[in-house]
């Protein structure tokens, strides 16, 4: 398990996504996480070269800003409005040269589903090279 606490670590000590957009003739910020009740759990599998499945559950609340009338305005905003929380789910094969990120999911409607990667999301790049399960 000692490979999968370490991702937890990594993916806990994650900074809050922040992105502005647009929309129309205005523009808000929205901010994700950063993740917090982060938990980890370890599985047997079959395979021989990667024998485990490391799975790192956490939560992102995404907040909003207020609409502004230009980018700069709304890159300003540092109170934002909590809207929702999400729990995800990261999944990493494991096998004695490391863990590399096999799916990411979402809990929606009470089901666990695949999910797109986020590009500037810190949690989504986490990779399993750290430590061996030797």
């Amino acid at each position: 398990m000692g490979l999968t606490k370490e991702l937890a670590a990594t993916i806990e000590s994650c900074p809050r996504r922040e992105v502005v957009a647009r929309s129309g003739k205005q523009w808000w910020k929205t901010a994700w996480g950063p993740p917090a009740q982060v938990k980890v759990d370890v599985q047997k599998t079959n395979s021989l070269v990667k024998p485990y499945l490391g799975l790192v559950e956490f939560s992102l609340v995404i907040a909003y800003g207020p609409k502004r009338n230009t980018r700069e305005d709304a890159a300003k905003d540092s109170e934002l409005r909590p809207f929702l929380t999400g729990r995800y789910r990261n999944l990493y094969e494991i096998g004695k040269d490391g863990g590399s990120l096999a799916d990411r999911l979402v809990l929606s409607s009470g089901q666990w589903e695949h999910r797109p990667e986020l590009a500037d999301a810190c949690w989504d790049h986490v990779t399993g090279a750290v430590e061996s399960t030797k």
